[in-house]
Protein backbone atom coordinates (compact mmCIF):
# COMPACT_ATOMS: atom_id res chain seq x y z
CA UNK A 1 0.00 0.00 0.00
CA UNK A 2 1.32 3.71 -1.11
CA UNK A 3 1.35 6.88 1.24
CA UNK A 4 -0.73 9.68 0.05
CA UNK A 5 1.23 13.06 -0.84
CA UNK A 6 -0.56 16.24 -0.20
CA UNK A 7 0.68 19.57 -1.29
CA UNK A 8 -0.71 22.64 -0.02
CA UNK A 9 -0.69 24.79 -3.17
CA UNK A 10 -1.11 28.67 -3.63
CA UNK A 11 -1.59 28.88 0.38
CA UNK A 12 -2.91 32.38 1.97
CA UNK A 13 -1.34 33.70 4.82
CA UNK A 14 -2.66 36.44 6.91
CA UNK A 15 0.34 37.48 9.57
CA UNK A 16 -0.89 39.04 12.85
CA UNK A 17 1.00 40.76 15.53
CA UNK A 18 0.45 43.80 18.10
CA UNK A 19 2.89 46.51 17.92
CA UNK A 20 3.59 49.02 21.06
CA UNK A 21 3.10 52.57 19.53
CA UNK A 22 1.59 55.71 20.82
CA UNK A 23 -1.91 55.95 19.14
CA UNK A 24 -3.06 58.70 20.53
CA UNK A 25 -1.01 60.75 19.07
CA UNK A 26 -1.04 59.26 15.69
CA UNK A 27 -5.01 59.21 16.04
CA UNK A 28 -4.76 63.14 16.84
CA UNK A 29 -2.72 63.56 13.83
CA UNK A 30 -5.03 61.64 11.09
CA UNK A 31 -7.72 63.20 12.76
CA UNK A 32 -5.87 67.01 12.07
CA UNK A 33 -5.24 65.73 8.84
CA UNK A 34 -8.86 65.20 7.79
CA UNK A 35 -9.57 69.19 9.13
CA UNK A 36 -7.06 69.80 6.42
CA UNK A 37 -8.34 67.79 3.61
CA UNK A 38 -12.04 67.05 4.54
CA UNK A 39 -12.11 65.64 0.55
CA UNK A 40 -9.67 63.15 0.85
CA UNK A 41 -9.89 60.22 -1.57
CA UNK A 42 -12.49 57.24 -2.38
CA UNK A 43 -10.49 53.95 -2.99
CA UNK A 44 -12.53 51.29 -1.22
CA UNK A 45 -14.12 53.35 1.81
CA UNK A 46 -18.47 53.94 1.51
CA UNK A 47 -19.48 56.57 4.28
CA UNK A 48 -16.08 57.27 5.51
CA UNK A 49 -13.05 59.11 4.61
CA UNK A 50 -10.05 58.04 3.20
CA UNK A 51 -6.89 60.29 3.36
CA UNK A 52 -4.55 61.15 -0.11
CA UNK A 53 -1.85 58.63 -0.83
CA UNK A 54 1.27 59.30 1.09
CA UNK A 55 4.68 58.82 0.35
CA UNK A 56 7.25 57.23 3.21
CA UNK A 57 9.63 59.96 4.50
CA UNK A 58 6.54 62.50 3.34
CA UNK A 59 5.61 63.59 6.62
CA UNK A 60 7.41 64.92 9.27
CA UNK A 61 6.09 63.04 12.95
CA UNK A 62 7.69 61.25 14.73
CA UNK A 63 5.12 58.82 15.77
CA UNK A 64 4.24 58.94 12.22
CA UNK A 65 7.46 57.16 11.10
CA UNK A 66 7.66 55.10 13.76
CA UNK A 67 4.82 53.73 12.98
CA UNK A 68 6.16 53.01 9.70
CA UNK A 69 9.37 51.94 10.73
CA UNK A 70 7.79 49.14 12.77
CA UNK A 71 5.88 47.72 9.97
CA UNK A 72 8.51 47.78 6.98
CA UNK A 73 10.39 45.92 9.99
CA UNK A 74 7.64 43.36 10.44
CA UNK A 75 6.74 43.36 6.96
CA UNK A 76 10.28 41.85 5.75
CA UNK A 77 9.96 39.59 8.53
CA UNK A 78 7.35 38.06 7.24
CA UNK A 79 8.96 38.59 3.81
CA UNK A 80 12.05 37.00 4.96
CA UNK A 81 10.54 33.67 6.14
CA UNK A 82 8.92 33.08 2.62
CA UNK A 83 11.90 33.62 0.36
CA UNK A 84 11.09 36.79 -0.78
CA UNK A 85 12.89 39.44 -1.41
CA UNK A 86 13.24 42.61 0.77
CA UNK A 87 10.14 45.07 0.72
CA UNK A 88 9.78 48.75 1.61
CA UNK A 89 6.49 50.84 2.03
CA UNK A 90 5.59 52.30 -1.77
CA UNK A 91 2.51 54.30 -0.29
CA UNK A 92 -0.15 54.38 2.88
CA UNK A 93 -3.05 56.22 3.31
CA UNK A 94 -5.60 56.44 6.75
CA UNK A 95 -9.29 55.29 6.65
CA UNK A 96 -11.79 56.88 8.89
CA UNK A 97 -15.03 54.99 9.45
CA UNK A 98 -17.85 57.02 11.82
CA UNK A 99 -21.13 54.94 12.32
CA UNK A 100 -21.69 53.12 8.84
CA UNK A 101 -18.45 53.47 7.58
CA UNK A 102 -16.99 50.55 6.00
CA UNK A 103 -14.59 49.66 3.27
CA UNK A 104 -15.96 47.59 0.36
CA UNK A 105 -14.16 44.43 -1.48
CA UNK A 106 -10.70 45.03 -3.12
CA UNK A 107 -7.34 43.95 -3.29
CA UNK A 108 -4.20 46.26 -3.84
CA UNK A 109 -3.19 46.15 -7.35
CA UNK A 110 0.96 46.73 -8.23
CA UNK A 111 1.81 45.73 -4.50
CA UNK A 112 3.38 42.78 -2.88
CA UNK A 113 2.26 42.63 0.78
CA UNK A 114 -0.04 45.07 2.09
CA UNK A 115 -1.57 45.63 5.35
CA UNK A 116 -3.82 47.40 7.91
CA UNK A 117 -2.96 48.99 11.24
CA UNK A 118 -5.62 49.75 13.74
CA UNK A 119 -4.90 52.95 15.38
CA UNK A 120 -8.71 53.53 16.72
CA UNK A 121 -11.25 50.61 17.01
CA UNK A 122 -14.11 48.69 19.01
CA UNK A 123 -12.73 45.19 19.09
CA UNK A 124 -16.51 43.61 18.32
CA UNK A 125 -17.34 45.66 15.16
CA UNK A 126 -16.00 46.12 11.96
CA UNK A 127 -13.65 43.40 11.17
CA UNK A 128 -11.66 42.89 8.46
CA UNK A 129 -12.73 39.61 6.32
CA UNK A 130 -10.88 37.55 3.86
CA UNK A 131 -12.20 36.20 1.08
CA UNK A 132 -11.15 32.79 -1.12
CA UNK A 133 -10.30 33.43 -4.40
CA UNK A 134 -10.63 30.34 -5.91
CA UNK A 135 -14.58 29.79 -5.89
CA UNK A 136 -14.31 27.10 -3.46
CA UNK A 137 -17.60 28.38 -2.59
CA UNK A 138 -19.38 27.30 -5.64
CA UNK A 139 -18.45 23.38 -5.59
CA UNK A 140 -18.86 23.03 -1.48
CA UNK A 141 -21.50 21.69 0.16
CA UNK A 142 -23.98 23.64 1.97
CA UNK A 143 -23.04 23.55 5.95
CA UNK A 144 -19.63 22.22 5.28
CA UNK A 145 -17.97 25.88 6.37
CA UNK A 146 -16.85 24.58 9.45
CA UNK A 147 -13.72 26.87 9.99
CA UNK A 148 -10.70 24.68 9.05
CA UNK A 149 -8.09 25.76 6.27
CA UNK A 150 -9.66 23.60 3.37
CA UNK A 151 -13.29 24.32 3.54
CA UNK A 152 -13.42 28.15 5.04
CA UNK A 153 -14.83 30.71 2.43
CA UNK A 154 -14.25 33.61 4.64
CA UNK A 155 -12.05 34.46 7.85
CA UNK A 156 -12.50 37.21 10.38
CA UNK A 157 -9.78 39.30 12.24
CA UNK A 158 -10.86 41.73 15.34
CA UNK A 159 -9.82 45.31 14.65
CA UNK A 160 -7.66 45.67 17.51
CA UNK A 161 -5.79 49.06 18.52
CA UNK A 162 -2.19 48.37 17.88
CA UNK A 163 -2.99 45.31 15.96
CA UNK A 164 -0.96 45.06 12.39
CA UNK A 165 -2.24 42.85 9.97
CA UNK A 166 -0.24 41.67 7.14
CA UNK A 167 -1.27 39.99 3.53
CA UNK A 168 -0.70 39.22 0.01
CA UNK A 169 -2.37 41.96 -2.00
CA UNK A 170 -3.74 39.88 -4.21
CA UNK A 171 -5.94 38.42 -1.13
CA UNK A 172 -9.76 40.49 -1.28
CA UNK A 173 -10.90 41.58 1.38
CA UNK A 174 -13.36 44.09 3.03
CA UNK A 175 -14.29 45.68 6.20
CA UNK A 176 -18.16 45.58 7.97
CA UNK A 177 -19.66 48.14 8.77
CA UNK A 178 -18.43 50.32 11.79
CA UNK A 179 -22.27 50.02 14.30
CA UNK A 180 -20.67 51.85 17.24
CA UNK A 181 -20.68 56.10 17.95
CA UNK A 182 -16.64 55.26 18.18
CA UNK A 183 -14.53 56.30 14.83
CA UNK A 184 -12.54 53.10 13.65
CA UNK A 185 -9.23 54.72 12.00
CA UNK A 186 -6.40 52.56 10.57
CA UNK A 187 -3.68 52.93 8.23
CA UNK A 188 -3.39 51.00 4.84
CA UNK A 189 -0.49 50.22 2.90
CA UNK A 190 1.17 48.77 -0.23
CA UNK A 191 5.13 47.85 -0.52
CA UNK A 192 7.16 47.29 -3.37
CA UNK A 193 10.33 45.15 -3.72
CA UNK A 194 13.43 47.69 -1.96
Amino acid sequence: MSNIQCDSLFPQKVWRTDLDLNCSSIKQYVINLEKKDQTGSNRSNVNGWQSKSLDPGQVDNKDINKMLESIIHKVNTCASTNNMPELKISNYWFNINRKGGMNASHTHPRSVLSGAFYINSNEKDGEIIFERGDNAQCYLPDGLNNGNFYTSVTYVYPPKINRLYIFGSWMTHWVRPNTTNSDRISLSFNTHVA
